[in-house]
């Protein structure tokens, strides 16, 4: 079989050499997080993180399903985003859905957390009495339920007296625009204005802020929370996160995020008029008129 004349193997090769040339430092730019604008302009990519409590939820971006997590690989992570505004969603079946709108700046990865509450939370009641017995197991009687008991008098006081102040706000600016309702849970402080509003305040290192106490041009250490005045009952942390809060609302108890980027997720605990709760050792109470329920999520 006869090779190729000498002349269109100069040029096979030529022309490969040219586009090795051209397409590699493309590659090159490719592999390094650069993307061809709509302008056709080489610019720098950026991506989001969210972090998701609890497995098997599913992620979208833009309302495109990008992936679904597993029982060792609950996170979303998505890079190489054009630098502008992406709405992401993140839901499970039996949860409340979550979403957020990020804006994308290029090497900049956009941090979220997902709040993703139960449609139908566990309701434990805590009944004010129980039966008993006799040790011989012959005759009932009605006992006074310990945890009931216990459980109560939190209730008596919707504001708890503090003596000293979070550090990282001064005693001035606190005493003379705070109730006398604040909660500090790693770091944060919520605290309320004298018009009612809810506030978060950062009590940490300055170069340790949270995202969500921070925007694109700078951070904070006071983000306004829940506005609103006169509306809010009793509030604190969810327990054993200091990213979400639980509010008392005059519609019921509810739980809403520190991240006020649009939208600011609300998601429903007990959407119950009058209702009010206690966090009591890291667990949740409801107190529905009479009646006493632990709440497991």
């Amino acid at each position: 079989m006869e090779g190729l004349p000498f002349k269109t193997r100069q040029r096979y090769f030529l022309l490969l050499t040219i586009a090795f040339v051209i397409i590699a430092p493309l590659l090159v730019l490719y592999a390094s997080g650069y993307r061809l604008s709509r302008n056709f302009e080489l610019i720098k990519t950026g991506g989001i993180y969210v972090e998701v409590p609890i497995s098997g939820a599913s992620f979208y971006l833009n309302d495109e399903l990008k992936g679904s997590g597993s029982l060792f690989q609950r996170n979303f992570f998505i890079q190489n985003l054009i630098p502008g505004t992406y709405t992401v969603r993140i839901d499970r079946e039996g949860f409340q859905d979550w979403r957020k709108t990020f804006t994308i700046l290029p090497t900049f990865i956009a941090n979220g957390r997902a709040l993703l509450l139960p449609l139908n939370s566990e309701r434990v009641a805590v009944p004010r009495f129980i039966v008993g017995a006799t040790a011989t197991g012959t005759t009932q009687h009605l006992l006074i339920n310990s945890e009931y008991q216990n459980a109560i008098p939190y209730f008596s006081n919707s504001k708890l007296n503090v003596s000293t102040f979070p550090l990282g706000a001064t005693t001035t600016i606190l005493y003379n625009n705070a109730s006398t309702t604040v909660r500090d849970q790693g770091d944060i402080g919520l605290w309320q204005d004298k018009k009612g509003f809810l506030h978060a305040w950062w009590l940490g290192d300055e170069d340790r802020y949270p995202y969500f106490f921070c925007d694109i041009n700078k951070c904070t250490r006071d983000i306004l929370v829940v506005s609103g005045g006169g509306t809010i009952g009793h509030f604190d942390f969810l327990p054993d996160n200091n990213q979400f809060v639980i509010i008392e609302w005059p519609d019921g108890v509810f739980v809403t995020e520190l991240d006020t980027r649009s939208p600011q997720n609300i998601q429903s605990l007990y959407p119950v008029p009058g209702a009010t709760f206690r966090v009591i050792n890291q667990d949740i109470f409801i107190l529905d008129g009479g009646q006493l329920f632990r709440i497991s999520l």
